[in-house]
């Protein structure tokens, strides 16, 4: 039951940025045995991978989204991308990806080359979502 007025208002973001996601725990690179799996813990039931996994609940309601992977991401493959763009299109929903031939997993930090192209992703990310329509 609501609390107060805060929770009667959408809960919905505006949009979302996912830089070099996880985004299914079903396919596309997934491998149970990889660290970055700890997401949902271990071992987890078809129901847990099923109910948590982005892809598959992205949906036409989805806020527009932005898409950031370099192609050699060590960590989360590229697919995990591919496959949300993908879902995005069928689904409708407005999606602009980014995909960077250099950079591994972890271009956001600080260890990136002066000149590198993930280090462009958060000018890339801010245009995009000041140009999008506000509600």
């Amino acid at each position: 039951a609501p609390v107060d007025h805060a929770d009667r208002l959408s809960a919905r973001p505006d949009f979302a940025g996912l830089v070099y996601a996880v985004t299914s725990f079903q396919t596309a690179g997934f491998n149970p045995a990889d660290p970055v799996n700890d997401l949902i813990g271990p071992k987890p039931s078809a129901a847990m991978l099923d109910r948590y996994d982005p892809a598959r609940r992205l949906d036409s309601s989805a806020p527009p989204l932005f898409l950031a992977h370099a192609m050699d991401d060590g960590v989360v493959p590229i697919a995990q991308s591919l496959l949300m763009l993908d879902r995005a299109r069928v689904e409708r929903v407005p999606v602009e990806a980014h995909l960077f031939q250099h950079g591994g997993h972890g271009f956001g930090a600080l260890h990136l080359a002066a000149g590198s192209p993930g280090l462009e992703w958060p000018e890339l990310f801010s245009r995009w979502s000041a140009a999008l329509p506000r509600l």
